[in-house]
């Protein structure tokens, strides 16, 4: 991703399709130790590649930053409009695990001490 100035927009269009070398600071993704982005503070045009084919560049559309940031739990929330439940009964058979894999009983058990006045000290609903 190449961040630049209002005032190098125009630069930057007319030197999109061209080959070029870009001066600036770069940022590096420490996962992959590729640049992730550069700031640029100067493109020079680089002369004598008009005949290079202009099929190694990248096409289509670039990701958004956005797709790079993970989300919080609230976020992530949000965006899929999930909402607290209010009634452990809801829960039965809504999860897609096996059958038998404890699932159920968990939510029984929580919703027995839920009715028996809530959770001791220290427990977290876990079973067992």
């Amino acid at each position: 991703m190449c961040l630049f100035d209002e005032e190098q927009q125009d630069e930057v269009f007319e030197s999109i399709l061209r080959y070029v070398r870009v001066v600036g600071e770069a940022r590096e993704d420490p996962s992959t130790s590729k640049i992730s982005s550069i700031k640029i503070a100067d493109i020079q045009v680089l002369e004598g590649h008009e005949e290079t084919q202009l099929d190694l560049l990248p096409v289509g559309t670039p990701v958004p930053q956005s797709f790079w940031r993970s989300l919080s739990i609230g976020e992530l929330a949000e965006s899929q409009d999930v909402t607290p439940i209010t009634a452990l009964d809801e829960l039965i058979g809504s999860w897609p695990g096996e059958v038998g894999d404890g699932f159920e009983d968990t939510i029984i058990n929580l919703r027995q001490r839920n009715r028996a006045g809530g959770q001791k000290n220290g427990d977290r609903g876990h079973p067992g």
